[in-house]
């Protein structure tokens, strides 16, 4: 209600408790502000958490699998955004407090429809790995995927490994020794 999306979950949930809790979601879609188009899409997520943590105020998941996603990104001939309203407002340190001992993500897709520029990109298969993520420590992460835009023409098949670090307190991100390797037209 508060931000106008409509957040549906047409697919199936699953709980599971024992050893660890565990989350599977089949599918998913937060529509756009004030329409029924989907902003994005999600076919499957699973996630576990430790539950002992819990005990002491702490959210520590352990691998989070992301797949078959889509994002739908616009940007408006006036400079807004379709994604605006899900930014913070406040320049306040985040509160947010996490550790997830890594993700992946397959096959994802995100586009990026330009009004201002002209211009639609769009990355398909993407798929993303990380190490352990969680504030000041370094983490590797490898990504792959295929880079279209329309004007001008251009195809990219890109992978790339890096070493990502972050302090979300001071809003500060930091990827180190990174490897790029793309090829196309």
């Amino acid at each position: 209600e508060k931000t106008g999306r409509e957040f549906l979950i047409p697919g199936d949930l699953r709980l599971k408790l024992l050893p660890k809790l565990r989350f599977e979601l089949d599918r998913a879609v937060l529509n756009e502000k004030d329409s029924k188009q989907p902003f994005a899409t999600i076919e499957a997520v699973k996630l576990s958490l430790r539950p002992w943590p819990l005990l002491r105020s702490q959210v520590i998941l352990d691998q989070v699998e992301i797949g078959n996603f889509s994002v739908a990104l616009k940007r408006y001939a006036n400079g807004a955004t379709n994604f605006d309203d899900l930014l913070p407002k406040d320049d306040s340190p985040s509160a947010l407090r996490f550790d997830l001992a890594g993700v992946t993500i397959k096959n994802g897709t995100l586009r990026f429809d330009d009004e201002l520029t002209q211009r639609k990109m769009q990355l398909t298969n993407l798929q993303v790995t990380t190490g352990r993520l969680t504030d000041n420590v370094v983490t590797p992460v490898r990504a792959q995927f295929l880079l279209a835009v329309d004007n001008p023409a251009a195809t990219l098949q890109t992978q790339l490994a890096s070493q990502l670090t972050f302090d979300l307190q001071r809003k500060r991100y930091q990827m180190n020794a990174l490897k790029i390797q793309a090829q196309g037209e």
